[in-house]
């Protein structure tokens, strides 16, 4: 049995039951729906993992339930079963709603891939409504693209006026995740900038082709930092060009 099966069986088996069992449950159970997130849910998950649980419901329902807690702040509550760290908490279909209306891309990610136990108030199917919606796909790429070329001009200005080795470093590397972010929206991948970017953003059809380029980029950043190597710094923006286009060309077809 593999590591993601054996924490599915727990969060099916043994996580899903002691929700259900849980005090306020029974009180608002058709107005409940409960999901699996986090790496148990991707299936990103080894032997050092936690099982989340979300409780999605709406507000009102959230406030009452949440007494007590650090929900509000997104703390879970923690429990360990069976030598298994269970981390569940509430969130409101309001707050999801609002994340996803601010292109917030950690919540496109957990929500995204989450694995519904029980979707009793519909809450997760309106929520699946808004993810996976065409309109909302090609915002969050055209948004990703605009920024992209918008933080590359400036760096091109920085890298030819700026002497600060950090802040030409740092911008690079912004260049480069926001690269990540848009090759990922280009393929429909969903994404968390805080875990497994790199691998998680090239995963698709056009990250595997140009993760070459992407991998040069990287190998590049020292050198951007030292203001006397402009060849390195030359081939960093042109590498960032050809990916820009590269991209565009694959949103025009």
């Amino acid at each position: 049995m593999t590591v993601h099966q054996k924490l599915l069986n727990f969060a099916k088996g043994t996580a899903y039951p002691f929700i259900l069992n849980l005090p306020f449950y029974a009180k608002y159970s058709i107005n409940i729906s409960i999901l699996i997130v986090g790496s148990t849910a991707t299936g990103q998950c080894n032997d050092n993992s936690d099982v989340d649980i979300c409780l999605l419901c709406e507000e009102h329902i959230f406030n009452d339930i949440s007494t007590g807690t650090n929900w509000i702040n997104g703390s879970p509550t923690e429990i360990i079963m069976n030598d298994i760290q269970l981390h569940y908490y509430a969130i409101s279909y309001e707050a999801i709603e609002k994340k996803l209306a601010e292109y917030d891309d950690v919540a496109f990610y957990v929500y995204g891939n989450a694995v519904a136990l029980s979707d009793n108030s519909g809450l997760y199917n309106k929520i699946k409504g808004l993810i996976f919606n065409d309109e909302t796909r090609t915002n969050r790429k055209n948004k990703a693209i605009d920024m992209l070329v918008r933080r590359n001009r400036a760096l091109k200005q920085i890298l030819q006026k700026e002497n600060d080795p950090i802040l030409r470093i740092k911008v690079g590397l912004e260049i480069i995740e926001l690269l990540l972010k848009t090759i990922a929206l280009s393929d429909q991948i969903e994404f968390d900038t805080r875990k497994r970017f790199y691998i998680t953003a090239l995963d698709g059809d056009i990250g595997k082709n140009m993760a070459c380029k992407v991998d040069s980029l990287i190998n590049f950043l020292s050198d951007v930092g030292n203001i006397e190597n402009k060849d390195k710094s030359c081939l960093f923006t042109q590498t960032v060009d050809d990916c820009i286009e590269s991209i565009q060309r694959e949103q025009g077809r």
